[in-house]
């Protein structure tokens, strides 16, 4: 019967340091969300290509290179895509200093796009650009995306 206490009693102790140490051991790493400076080796790059905004202005992937880079593919006649779209305006507005949404539409017409932006009434970040993939050359053939 005492075996079986002193072996209760360190047991007991065990779990107790285990769950001690637990909880005041050092995070094993950190977390830095500043720019990256370190290149990133080619086979982990996502291909690049060249994008033309809806205001007509024309930008690559590549131009980004050393920020977080979202990669957001939609249409305004996918149900889903209309109600995500208010929280990636909100994502890019909070975090205009750490991210850049590049916003692959895939529909046929630019004033579809347009006339959807409009109805949201709501002012579209800087860092949240807004690309017409007419051709679908970037969302279907690069990307392979179904949208």
């Amino acid at each position: 019967m005492k075996n079986n206490l002193l072996i209760l009693v360190a047991i007991t102790s065990i779990c107790f340091g285990w769950v001690y140490y637990a909880n005041n051991k050092s995070p094993q790493h950190t977390a830095n969300p500043t720019k990256i400076d370190a290149p990133i080796p080619s086979n982990l790059l996502a291909p690049n290509f060249t994008y033309t905004t809806i205001k007509g202005r024309t930008g690559e992937l590549y131009d980004h290179q050393g920020n977080v880079v979202l990669l957001h593919f939609w249409a305004t006649w996918c149900a889903p895509c209309l109600i995500e779209f208010p929280e990636i305006i909100e994502l890019a507005d909070a975090q205009q200093d750490n991210l850049t949404i590049l916003a692959i539409s895939t529909d046929e017409n630019k004033a579809d796009i347009e006339k959807f932006l409009k109805k949201l009434k709501t002012d579209i970040p800087p860092n949240l650009i807004i690309i017409h993939d007419k051709t679908k050359a970037i969302s279907h053939d690069l990307y392979q995306t179904i949208k």
